[in-house]
């Protein structure tokens, strides 16, 4: 019995077993590649939301960290201003009981004042106090000349 078929048909059926074999691995490759991709896109979508949690985190702690500073810098000047007025209070009574010291000196100086005019009016700086000693008589005895 001779055989019908065609010689060349079993080299047909592999080259098409051999293509579809091929389509089927290129089909294979391409849902991996696709699948690949989308863990990528997925890990991407991710970083990027992590990235945009650490800004916000970041603007949260940022303004955060300013409130504190201006807060911290709020009572040093509150402080500062409460040291100046300690200190100018101290100077204003330094200077003021010097002023009254010097006004209750300068009183006296004119109650003294007062008191040698009220005894006997006016008077020169020359002038004696009529009950002032002028002289005092000289204790040794006079010397002579002749000698």
């Amino acid at each position: 019995m001779r055989d019908n078929r065609d010689p060349g048909a079993m080299d047909r059926w592999r080259r098409q077993a051999a293509e579809a074999e091929e389509r089927r691995e290129r089909g294979r490759r391409e849902i991996e590649r696709e699948e690949r991709q989308a863990v990528r896109v997925a890990g991407i979508a991710q970083l990027r939301a992590d990235i945009d949690a650490l800004r916000a985190q970041l603007v949260t702690d940022r303004q955060a960290a300013m409130e504190a500073v201006a807060e911290f810098i709020g009572e040093s000047l509150d402080k500062i201003i409460d040291r100046f007025e300690e200190q100018s209070a101290r100077t204003r009574n330094a200077i003021m009981d010097a002023i009254e010291a010097r006004f209750v000196s300068l009183e006296m100086s004119v109650k003294a004042a007062e008191s040698r005019a009220a005894k006997g009016g006016f008077q020169f700086a020359r002038e004696r106090d009529p009950g002032e000693i002028v002289d005092l008589p000289n204790p040794l005895p006079p010397r002579r000349l002749d000698s």
